[in-house]
Protein backbone atom coordinates (compact mmCIF):
# COMPACT_ATOMS: atom_id res chain seq x y z
CA UNK A 1 0.00 0.00 0.00
CA UNK A 2 1.50 2.91 -1.31
CA UNK A 3 1.62 6.24 0.92
CA UNK A 4 0.07 9.20 -0.11
CA UNK A 5 1.90 12.74 0.17
CA UNK A 6 -0.72 16.07 0.66
CA UNK A 7 0.90 19.02 -1.61
CA UNK A 8 0.27 22.21 -0.18
CA UNK A 9 -2.00 22.73 -2.96
CA UNK A 10 -4.30 20.42 -2.19
CA UNK A 11 -5.13 22.30 1.70
CA UNK A 12 -4.63 25.78 0.42
CA UNK A 13 -4.71 28.05 3.94
CA UNK A 14 -8.15 29.59 4.46
CA UNK A 15 -8.53 32.54 3.23
CA UNK A 16 -9.29 35.74 4.68
CA UNK A 17 -12.63 36.89 5.41
CA UNK A 18 -13.59 40.76 5.03
CA UNK A 19 -11.81 43.64 3.46
CA UNK A 20 -8.00 43.23 3.47
CA UNK A 21 -5.51 43.84 5.93
CA UNK A 22 -4.40 47.86 5.00
CA UNK A 23 -0.59 47.77 5.13
CA UNK A 24 1.06 49.30 8.27
CA UNK A 25 1.77 53.18 8.29
CA UNK A 26 5.60 53.67 9.21
CA UNK A 27 5.70 57.36 10.66
CA UNK A 28 8.24 58.99 9.92
CA UNK A 29 10.41 60.42 13.13
CA UNK A 30 10.24 64.01 13.21
CA UNK A 31 12.94 66.45 15.42
CA UNK A 32 10.69 68.57 17.54
CA UNK A 33 13.76 70.30 18.73
CA UNK A 34 15.79 71.59 15.82
CA UNK A 35 18.82 73.07 17.93
CA UNK A 36 17.30 71.79 21.45
CA UNK A 37 20.57 71.05 23.69
CA UNK A 38 20.19 71.90 27.18
CA UNK A 39 22.10 74.66 28.25
CA UNK A 40 22.84 76.30 31.82
CA UNK A 41 21.33 79.93 31.12
CA UNK A 42 22.03 83.01 33.72
CA UNK A 43 18.65 84.12 35.28
CA UNK A 44 19.26 87.70 35.00
CA UNK A 45 20.01 87.59 31.15
CA UNK A 46 16.14 86.29 30.89
CA UNK A 47 13.60 89.27 30.87
CA UNK A 48 11.17 87.60 33.38
CA UNK A 49 8.79 91.25 33.18
CA UNK A 50 8.08 89.97 29.70
CA UNK A 51 5.17 87.50 29.78
CA UNK A 52 3.92 87.83 26.21
CA UNK A 53 3.60 83.92 26.11
CA UNK A 54 2.24 83.10 29.45
CA UNK A 55 -1.35 82.04 29.89
CA UNK A 56 -1.29 81.09 33.44
CA UNK A 57 -3.31 83.19 35.25
CA UNK A 58 -2.69 82.18 39.01
CA UNK A 59 0.96 82.77 39.54
CA UNK A 60 1.47 80.10 43.09
CA UNK A 61 4.44 78.84 43.23
CA UNK A 62 5.11 77.40 46.72
CA UNK A 63 4.41 74.33 45.32
CA UNK A 64 7.27 74.12 42.77
CA UNK A 65 9.57 75.86 45.22
CA UNK A 66 9.27 72.89 47.41
CA UNK A 67 9.95 70.75 44.57
CA UNK A 68 12.72 72.16 43.25
CA UNK A 69 14.62 72.15 46.63
CA UNK A 70 14.27 68.30 47.42
CA UNK A 71 14.35 67.32 43.26
CA UNK A 72 15.61 70.25 41.48
CA UNK A 73 15.06 71.52 38.24
CA UNK A 74 13.51 68.36 36.31
CA UNK A 75 12.35 70.22 33.29
CA UNK A 76 14.31 72.74 31.30
CA UNK A 77 12.78 76.10 30.49
CA UNK A 78 12.31 77.13 26.51
CA UNK A 79 13.64 79.81 25.61
CA UNK A 80 14.10 81.80 22.04
CA UNK A 81 17.02 85.46 21.62
CA UNK A 82 16.03 88.72 22.78
CA UNK A 83 15.95 92.07 21.05
CA UNK A 84 19.21 92.58 23.13
CA UNK A 85 22.47 90.46 22.39
CA UNK A 86 22.90 88.19 25.36
CA UNK A 87 19.35 88.71 26.28
CA UNK A 88 16.62 85.45 25.69
CA UNK A 89 12.57 86.02 25.60
CA UNK A 90 10.54 83.17 27.85
CA UNK A 91 8.55 81.08 25.88
CA UNK A 92 7.79 78.54 28.32
CA UNK A 93 8.35 77.85 31.98
CA UNK A 94 7.81 81.25 33.45
CA UNK A 95 6.78 79.55 37.06
CA UNK A 96 10.18 77.18 37.13
CA UNK A 97 11.98 80.92 36.63
CA UNK A 98 10.13 82.09 38.81
CA UNK A 99 10.56 79.37 41.58
CA UNK A 100 14.30 79.25 40.65
CA UNK A 101 14.68 83.12 41.36
CA UNK A 102 12.67 82.81 45.12
CA UNK A 103 15.15 80.14 45.59
CA UNK A 104 18.17 82.32 44.74
CA UNK A 105 19.30 79.77 42.41
CA UNK A 106 21.42 81.57 39.57
CA UNK A 107 21.28 79.76 36.39
CA UNK A 108 18.34 77.82 34.46
CA UNK A 109 18.43 74.65 32.52
CA UNK A 110 17.44 75.62 29.45
CA UNK A 111 16.73 74.77 25.14
CA UNK A 112 17.31 77.88 23.24
CA UNK A 113 15.41 77.90 19.84
CA UNK A 114 16.52 80.09 17.12
CA UNK A 115 13.92 79.00 14.73
CA UNK A 116 10.55 80.75 16.76
CA UNK A 117 8.50 83.55 15.10
CA UNK A 118 5.60 84.14 17.27
CA UNK A 119 3.05 81.97 15.92
CA UNK A 120 5.78 79.19 16.83
CA UNK A 121 6.14 80.56 19.77
CA UNK A 122 2.37 80.57 21.00
CA UNK A 123 2.08 76.76 19.41
CA UNK A 124 5.07 75.78 21.68
CA UNK A 125 4.24 77.14 24.76
CA UNK A 126 0.67 76.36 24.43
CA UNK A 127 1.60 72.64 23.65
CA UNK A 128 4.35 72.06 26.07
CA UNK A 129 1.94 73.41 29.10
CA UNK A 130 -1.01 71.33 27.86
CA UNK A 131 0.86 67.91 27.20
CA UNK A 132 1.94 68.55 30.54
CA UNK A 133 -1.76 69.06 32.09
CA UNK A 134 -0.38 72.12 33.64
CA UNK A 135 -3.03 74.77 32.15
CA UNK A 136 -6.78 74.99 33.32
CA UNK A 137 -9.70 76.08 31.06
CA UNK A 138 -9.51 79.77 32.13
CA UNK A 139 -5.25 79.33 31.42
CA UNK A 140 -6.87 78.21 27.83
CA UNK A 141 -9.10 80.74 27.31
CA UNK A 142 -6.00 83.34 28.39
CA UNK A 143 -4.57 82.37 25.66
CA UNK A 144 -7.32 82.35 23.27
CA UNK A 145 -7.33 85.94 24.35
CA UNK A 146 -4.04 86.79 23.64
CA UNK A 147 -4.15 85.74 20.23
CA UNK A 148 -7.36 87.68 19.26
CA UNK A 149 -6.10 91.25 20.74
CA UNK A 150 -2.74 90.31 18.35
CA UNK A 151 -5.55 90.18 15.68
CA UNK A 152 -5.70 86.46 14.82
CA UNK A 153 -8.81 85.09 13.06
CA UNK A 154 -10.91 81.82 14.79
CA UNK A 155 -9.01 80.19 12.03
CA UNK A 156 -5.50 81.45 12.62
CA UNK A 157 -5.91 80.60 16.51
CA UNK A 158 -7.48 76.61 16.13
CA UNK A 159 -4.10 76.47 13.56
CA UNK A 160 -1.59 77.66 16.00
CA UNK A 161 -2.76 75.74 19.21
CA UNK A 162 -4.30 72.78 17.45
CA UNK A 163 -7.79 72.91 18.31
CA UNK A 164 -11.38 72.28 17.04
CA UNK A 165 -14.07 75.20 16.90
CA UNK A 166 -15.98 73.57 19.69
CA UNK A 167 -12.87 73.46 21.28
CA UNK A 168 -12.37 77.16 20.71
CA UNK A 169 -16.31 78.20 21.23
CA UNK A 170 -15.86 76.22 24.84
CA UNK A 171 -13.28 78.70 25.79
CA UNK A 172 -14.05 81.70 24.32
CA UNK A 173 -17.06 80.67 26.80
CA UNK A 174 -15.08 80.57 29.97
CA UNK A 175 -13.34 83.82 29.21
CA UNK A 176 -16.74 85.32 30.06
CA UNK A 177 -17.30 83.61 33.52
CA UNK A 178 -18.17 85.34 36.20
CA UNK A 179 -14.42 86.12 37.82
CA UNK A 180 -15.61 83.52 41.26
CA UNK A 181 -16.20 81.02 38.61
CA UNK A 182 -13.03 81.52 37.12
CA UNK A 183 -10.79 81.70 40.29
CA UNK A 184 -12.71 78.19 41.48
CA UNK A 185 -11.96 76.37 38.23
CA UNK A 186 -8.14 78.33 38.66
CA UNK A 187 -7.74 76.70 42.14
CA UNK A 188 -8.84 73.45 41.37
CA UNK A 189 -12.19 73.33 43.24
CA UNK A 190 -14.19 72.40 40.33
CA UNK A 191 -13.60 71.70 36.43
CA UNK A 192 -14.16 73.49 33.58
CA UNK A 193 -16.89 71.32 32.78
CA UNK A 194 -18.49 71.64 36.03
CA UNK A 195 -18.15 75.66 35.39
CA UNK A 196 -20.04 75.30 32.38
CA UNK A 197 -22.98 73.76 33.79
CA UNK A 198 -22.86 76.20 36.95
CA UNK A 199 -22.17 79.28 34.13
CA UNK A 200 -25.45 77.71 32.31
CA UNK A 201 -27.68 77.73 35.44
CA UNK A 202 -26.25 81.15 36.46
CA UNK A 203 -27.21 82.88 33.29
CA UNK A 204 -30.84 81.81 33.40
CA UNK A 205 -31.56 82.12 37.09
CA UNK A 206 -29.14 84.90 38.01
CA UNK A 207 -30.68 86.45 41.66
CA UNK A 208 -31.90 83.22 42.17
CA UNK A 209 -28.34 81.14 42.60
CA UNK A 210 -25.94 81.35 45.17
CA UNK A 211 -22.74 80.29 43.06
CA UNK A 212 -20.25 80.31 45.47
CA UNK A 213 -22.48 78.09 47.64
CA UNK A 214 -23.10 75.70 44.40
CA UNK A 215 -18.82 75.62 44.19
CA UNK A 216 -18.47 74.87 47.77
CA UNK A 217 -20.86 71.93 47.01
CA UNK A 218 -19.13 70.66 43.96
CA UNK A 219 -16.26 71.37 45.88
CA UNK A 220 -16.70 69.40 48.99
CA UNK A 221 -19.30 66.17 47.81
CA UNK A 222 -16.90 65.99 44.71
CA UNK A 223 -20.43 65.88 42.26
CA UNK A 224 -19.85 64.82 38.73
CA UNK A 225 -21.19 67.19 36.20
CA UNK A 226 -24.15 64.35 35.75
CA UNK A 227 -25.30 64.79 39.36
CA UNK A 228 -24.41 68.55 39.41
CA UNK A 229 -26.53 69.04 36.32
CA UNK A 230 -29.40 67.11 38.31
CA UNK A 231 -28.99 68.76 41.42
CA UNK A 232 -29.07 72.40 39.33
CA UNK A 233 -32.50 70.83 37.80
CA UNK A 234 -33.84 69.77 40.97
CA UNK A 235 -33.50 73.03 42.29
CA UNK A 236 -34.38 75.10 39.89
CA UNK A 237 -36.57 73.27 36.95
CA UNK A 238 -34.67 72.37 33.78
CA UNK A 239 -33.81 75.13 31.68
CA UNK A 240 -35.06 75.25 28.55
CA UNK A 241 -33.20 74.58 25.63
CA UNK A 242 -31.96 77.32 23.65
CA UNK A 243 -32.80 77.43 20.29
CA UNK A 244 -29.92 76.80 17.65
CA UNK A 245 -29.84 78.98 14.40
CA UNK A 246 -26.10 78.70 13.31
CA UNK A 247 -23.09 76.50 13.46
CA UNK A 248 -19.82 78.35 12.95
CA UNK A 249 -17.11 76.55 10.93
CA UNK A 250 -13.96 78.30 11.36
CA UNK A 251 -13.91 81.52 10.75
CA UNK A 252 -15.89 81.99 7.52
CA UNK A 253 -17.83 78.31 7.27
CA UNK A 254 -21.32 77.50 8.68
CA UNK A 255 -24.61 76.17 9.06
CA UNK A 256 -27.93 77.62 9.87
CA UNK A 257 -30.81 75.98 10.83
CA UNK A 258 -34.40 76.31 9.93
CA UNK A 259 -36.04 79.47 11.53
CA UNK A 260 -39.88 80.55 11.73
CA UNK A 261 -40.63 84.15 11.22
CA UNK A 262 -44.49 85.12 11.31
CA UNK A 263 -44.83 88.43 12.03
CA UNK A 264 -47.52 88.62 14.65
CA UNK A 265 -46.00 86.19 16.56
CA UNK A 266 -42.20 86.55 16.62
CA UNK A 267 -41.02 89.96 18.63
CA UNK A 268 -38.38 91.03 20.97
CA UNK A 269 -35.12 89.07 21.73
CA UNK A 270 -36.21 86.21 19.22
CA UNK A 271 -36.65 88.70 16.47
CA UNK A 272 -33.75 90.76 17.47
CA UNK A 273 -32.04 87.58 17.32
CA UNK A 274 -32.92 86.22 14.37
CA UNK A 275 -31.90 89.42 12.43
CA UNK A 276 -28.80 89.06 13.93
CA UNK A 277 -27.41 85.39 12.62
CA UNK A 278 -29.31 86.44 9.49
CA UNK A 279 -26.69 89.27 9.10
CA UNK A 280 -23.71 87.27 9.81
CA UNK A 281 -24.41 84.68 7.61
CA UNK A 282 -25.33 87.59 4.60
CA UNK A 283 -21.60 89.10 6.51
CA UNK A 284 -20.04 85.66 5.32
CA UNK A 285 -21.59 85.13 2.14
CA UNK A 286 -20.57 87.95 0.30
CA UNK A 287 -17.38 87.55 1.81
CA UNK A 288 -16.98 84.83 -0.70
CA UNK A 289 -16.48 86.47 -4.14
CA UNK A 290 -12.71 88.33 -2.41
CA UNK A 291 -11.33 84.27 -2.59
CA UNK A 292 -11.96 80.78 -4.43
CA UNK A 293 -12.63 78.92 -1.67
CA UNK A 294 -16.09 78.91 -1.48
CA UNK A 295 -18.27 76.71 -4.11
CA UNK A 296 -21.78 77.06 -5.01
CA UNK A 297 -23.85 77.97 -1.98
CA UNK A 298 -27.69 76.18 -2.27
CA UNK A 299 -30.10 78.91 -0.25
CA UNK A 300 -33.63 77.22 -0.62
CA UNK A 301 -36.48 79.09 1.14
CA UNK A 302 -40.11 77.76 1.62
CA UNK A 303 -43.51 80.25 1.85
CA UNK A 304 -47.06 78.96 3.15
CA UNK A 305 -49.93 80.77 4.19
CA UNK A 306 -50.58 79.77 7.62
CA UNK A 307 -53.61 82.35 8.02
CA UNK A 308 -56.29 83.81 6.21
CA UNK A 309 -54.44 87.36 6.38
CA UNK A 310 -51.89 88.49 4.20
CA UNK A 311 -48.73 87.56 5.81
CA UNK A 312 -46.36 84.72 4.77
CA UNK A 313 -44.58 82.62 7.00
CA UNK A 314 -40.71 82.18 6.22
CA UNK A 315 -38.98 78.94 6.86
CA UNK A 316 -35.38 79.09 6.38
CA UNK A 317 -34.04 75.57 5.45
CA UNK A 318 -30.81 74.29 6.30
CA UNK A 319 -27.68 75.57 5.07
CA UNK A 320 -24.13 74.25 5.13
CA UNK A 321 -21.23 76.32 4.16
CA UNK A 322 -17.81 75.01 4.69
CA UNK A 323 -14.85 77.00 3.92
CA UNK A 324 -12.74 75.16 1.51
CA UNK A 325 -15.48 72.40 0.97
CA UNK A 326 -18.56 73.42 -0.54
CA UNK A 327 -22.01 73.63 0.49
CA UNK A 328 -25.02 71.69 1.16
CA UNK A 329 -28.62 72.56 1.63
CA UNK A 330 -31.46 69.96 2.95
CA UNK A 331 -34.94 70.04 5.10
Amino acid sequence: MSSKTTSSTENPAPRRRGRPAKPKVVIPFVDGIPDGEVVEVELASIDLEDTEFEFRVDHKIKDLVDDLQQNGQQFPVILRPGVEEGKYQLVSGFRRCRALVALEWPTVKAIVRHDLDDDKAFAISFLENDKRKSLTGVDKAHAIVKLRLKGKSDDEIMAIYGIGDKQLDRYKKVSTFPDVLKGAISDGKIATTHGLALNRAFEAHGNKMNLEAWIQRVFEEELSVRKLTRDLNAEFGKPKKQKRYMDRKGERGFRLYPMLFDPEKTHGATKKKMIGVLQEALAKLEGKTSGSDYNAVFLRTGFSRRTPHTHRVLTILDIDVYSGGGARASR
